[in-house]
């Protein structure tokens, strides 16, 4: 998905590849959390307080609300990069929704030999947005019937919204929720990117 690999710095590469419109990404995407967080606290009482948090040392491992979050992506877009694996985990309810506005994707490693985040060739790098949603309490397990069917009532339209859903691995009792924000909806153009880079293999998934 991306060519011409080049370096740029120690920690980000330059790349040709598809560009995405931060703001339109963040506008459906943080309206679909709105939407969602505030529909969770009828639906589902008993669940915990929302908490948004990161792994990411560098920038802020906790935020109290959706728009500080927003705000640190668009500062990551600004100042360093549009490709990158920074993701802040929003548990609400029983979910916890990963949302990666920049891709879920980074590369790893020297210029001649870099790979993605899952271990593939760096041409197969994808910077699509993604948000997912995964059971809070137990992750990578079923999220239950009627949680899902919550998502699905609550996600709506995706067509309307230019959205892509995925139940996986089906749409009764999904494991994972996954809403892409496809190019040819949140896309703009493709040119050069900046992307994230670890060159420490200390800092290898």
């Amino acid at each position: 998905m991306i060519s011409k690999l080049k370096e740029l710095s120690e920690d980000t590469m330059l790349a040709e590849g598809p560009r995405f419109d931060l703001e339109k990404v963040l506008a459906v995407g943080s309206a679909l959390l709105r939407t969602l967080i505030g529909r969770a606290q009828m639906r589902f009482p008993e669940a915990e307080p929302m908490t948004i948090v990161s792994e990411m040392e560098e920038f802020p491992a906790a935020v109290e609300s959706l728009d500080e979050m927003e705000a640190v992506f668009r500062k990551v877009k600004v100042d360093w990069y549009d490709a990158a694996d920074l993701h802040y985990y929003v548990q609400f309810g029983p979910y916890i929704a990963t949302w990666a506005p920049l891709g879920f994707d980074a590369l790893y490693g020297p210029r001649a030999n870099c790979l993605t985040s899952s271990e593939a060739n760096w041409e197969d790098l994808d910077p699509t947005p993604v948000l997912f949603f995964m059971n809070r309490d137990q992750p990578f397990h079923p999220l239950g019937v009627k949680a899902t069917k919550f998502l699905r009532e609550t996600l709506g339209d995706e067509h309307a919204q230019g959205i892509h859903v995925d139940y996986v691995p089906h749409d009764v009792d999904a494991e994972i929720v996954v809403v892409r924000f496809p190019h040819d909806a949140f896309g703009a153009g493709r040119g050069e990117i900046r992307v994230c880079r670890y060159i420490d293999e200390e800092d290898w998934p």
